[in-house]
């Protein structure tokens, strides 16, 4: 009896795991088989970016424990790493440089975001980022200033591009107090617990009819409530579910636009990627190389002048190395040490399967308990 107990409680916990955390991200780090460097690859280069369904997070630095409450478990890498390619940020006139104390970094700011993505973007040349800075009264001046360097790859056009035209490069969407890049038709819940997964769906319908032509952002978030991390729970889920159902419609859409989301989990994450798919095809998580940890922060300490100097000098650098890289590649050349590391890696982590424990968690399959439809995989 007691072994049965014990059985019990197991599988309670692994479905607990497997409900949970792959719908909300409530670690700080991120495991390797989530990493999805390159989902936008696979999406054609005369699709506009209005149509394509990318999943976003809100109060995309409120991640460290000193600016509670948090909204994000992840850090930036992370974000990055699982997929997210929308960014929202609050930026206020004393969090647009590095503020640090000793060897404390005490907030994430606006120049720290910008270096972070450029050098992103200079490894992944396919993909692209948008970003929402909503600046404080103070800060507008100086964030305008800072967006507006000629020398960046930044669209700041208020035309909707093709994907094609925006790869490898920031695209700025318009915020309430910051008017350089794309207009945006934005969705909101209110604090209504009762009413979020109706409003949720009305607002994701309602961008689905028109993200083909206009930028649609939906924020599926806990707004203006002080536990952002319980409403996650519910409405991460209710959103996946959401979009399986939707996505196995005989009359779905062809997009849902940005969805913007608290906490959100490889799980949820996925799904949205895979809406950009087409209908009745299998499914697996995209797989890159990657790391199960979050990368360190960069040195801290930049003046005004190195602010100016973001993308500049460093970047070419990479450029010319990440270029090497492929020529070598495109040679024939013998495989990089990175990828033997992460070819060990992935046959230590097909050994470890074996072991007994990791079988019976296997066992518990989300999609079964749940009888729904698995998404289908991009293009």
């Amino acid at each position: 009896m007691g072994n049965l107990q014990y059985l019990s409680v197991f599988i309670l916990v692994a479905i607990f795991t497997c409900e949970c955390k792959k719908h909300v991200s409530v670690s700080e780090t991120l495991s390797y088989k989530y990493v999805s460097h390159k989902w936008m690859k696979k999406i054609e280069d005369d699709k506009l970016l209005s149509a394509i369904s990318i999943p976003g997070t809100h109060q995309s630095n409120r991640y460290l424990k000193t600016s509670e409450p948090m909204f994000q478990a992840w850090g930036l890498h992370n974000q990055l790493d699982a997929g997210v390619r929308f960014f929202d940020l609050h930026v206020s006139s004393d969090s647009i440089k590095y503020v640090k104390t000793g060897s404390v970094q005490e907030s994430e700011t606006l120049s720290y975001f910008l270096k972070t993505m450029l050098t992103f973007l200079v490894k992944q040349k396919k993909e692209t980022l948008l970003l929402r800075v909503t600046p404080d009264e103070g800060a507008v001046a100086r964030v305008t200033k800072l967006l507006s360097r000629d020398d960046w790859p930044v669209w700041r056009d208020k035309e909707i591009p093709t994907l094609g035209q925006v790869r490898g490069k920031i695209v700025l969407i318009q915020s309430s107090t910051l008017e350089l890049g794309l207009s945006v038709h934005t969705t909101e819940l209110n604090t209504d617990m009762d009413t979020k997964e109706t409003q949720m769906k009305e607002n994701i319908k309602k961008a689905s009819q028109k993200c083909e032509q206009e930028m649609m952002l939906t924020y599926t978030v806990a707004n203006g409530e002080s536990e952002p991390l319980k409403t996650a729970k519910t409405l991460n889920k209710q959103v996946d579910n959401y979009l399986l159902n939707l996505k196995g419609d005989e009359n779905r859409p062809h997009c849902v636009g940005i969805i913007a989301m608290d906490f959100p989990g490889p799980k949820v994450i996925q799904t949205i990627i895979n809406f950009n798919g087409k209908l009745g095809e299998g499914t697996q998580i995209v797989v890159d190389s990657g790391s199960n940890e979050d990368v360190a922060l960069p040195d801290s300490d930049i003046s005004e002048n190195e602010e100016e100097d973001i993308g500049g000098e460093s970047s070419a650098q990479e450029e010319e190395s990440h270029a090497a890289d492929e020529e070598h590649h495109a040679e024939g050349g013998e495989t990089s040490a990175q990828e033997q590391s992460h070819a060990a890696d992935e046959e230590h982590h097909a050994q470890s399967d074996q072991h007994p424990r990791k079988k019976i968690i296997k066992k518990v399959n989300c999609h079964k308990v749940h009888r729904r439809p698995q998404p289908s995989p991009l293009l």
